[in-house]
């Protein structure tokens, strides 16, 4: 009897992800029974621990996994194409990668490059670079998850027990807009559609990893880096993490914000007291010393 029901939960998991996912995403021995057997078997997992062990476990909460476990099987399991592209860079270890955030410059070139092209894009890159989040979370936004007024905005990230994040509006030194008129409301305000999601593809229906992607490369095709290479969606978090650093945002609060543990955090700590003491030497310099010589001939 206890098969027969575990059983009756997977079929039951399994026609939810045919809904979900389009007929032409499945391949590569990637189907919709041997998917909910393995999400079954990890539940069952964590349940067996929780009932045989007083150890909390990696995970504060049981919707915690849940949540994790969500975005897992969307960005690996479920993902192609360009959805694996994205996927690969939001669940990268931050720890073990190196922090290429975006000088000032550039990142004002990408925002302005997109308010000619269109709202949404404009949209996009204001949230991307004022909020910070990762292109998972991006795409699992909804209208309802937007909360904004005269005094602040915001963002309602991750499942029931999600996190919340604010929306900036100074972006390495310029205003973009104020939190009642700005990118991100102007899209809103010109959308005629009924969709619930935040973003749209540029078909009109919910914004996909793959249609992310395009966004992004129509906005930076054009812009160079230091490594002769456009800009990469992952480096606008990474540029908005070293930022909020820089402007003395406490490590513990860093933490609340972007849900992350300190390991993760230490690259971006190390980073934005690099750029400070390049920006307090330049300082040092602008300013003629007490015991100034004359220049030598």
């Amino acid at each position: 009897m206890l098969a027969h029901g575990f059983t009756q939960v997977e079929q039951t998991v399994a026609k939810a992800l045919q809904v979900m996912v389009a007929p032409d995403q499945w391949g590569d021995a990637r189907d919709p029974d041997r998917i909910a057997a393995l999400l079954n078997r990890l539940l069952l997992g964590h349940a067996l621990m929780a009932l045989t062990s007083e150890e909390a476990g990696p995970w504060e909460s049981r919707d915690a996994l849940v949540a994790q476990l969500g975005r897992l099987f969307q960005q690996g399991f479920l993902a192609t194409g360009g959805d694996k592209a994205v996927a690969g860079a939001a669940i990268a270890d931050q720890s073990h990668s190196p922090i290429a955030d975006l000088p000032s410059p550039q990142v004002h070139e990408i925002l302005q490059t997109a308010k000619k092209q269109d709202p949404q894009s404009y949209a996009l890159m204001y949230v991307l670079f004022g909020a910070g989040i990762a292109p998972s979370e991006l795409l699992q936004l909804e209208r309802v998850h937007y909360l904004s007024d005269r005094t602040q905005q915001s963002l309602c990230i991750g499942l029931r027990q999600g996190r919340q994040v604010p929306i900036n509006q100074w972006i390495l030194g310029k205003r973009y807009g104020t939190y009642h008129k700005n990118p991100l409301t102007q899209w809103l305000r010109s959308r005629k559609d009924d969709w619930p999601a935040l973003f749209l593809n540029s078909d009109g229906t919910p914004l996909t990893a793959a249609g992310l992607n395009q966004y992004w490369q129509g906005v930076t095709a054009d812009i160079s880096t230091v490594t002769g290479s456009p800009p990469r969606l992952e480096q606008a978090q990474q540029t908005w993490c070293v930022e909020m650093f820089m402007r003395g945002m406490a490590l513990e609060d860093m933490e609340i914000l972007t849900g992350w543990h300190r390991p993760q955090l230490a690259p971006f700590v190390q980073r934005a007291r690099e750029k400070s003491a390049i920006e307090q030497a330049i300082r040092m310099d602008q300013k003629k010393p007490a015991s100034a010589s004359p220049a030598a001939p």
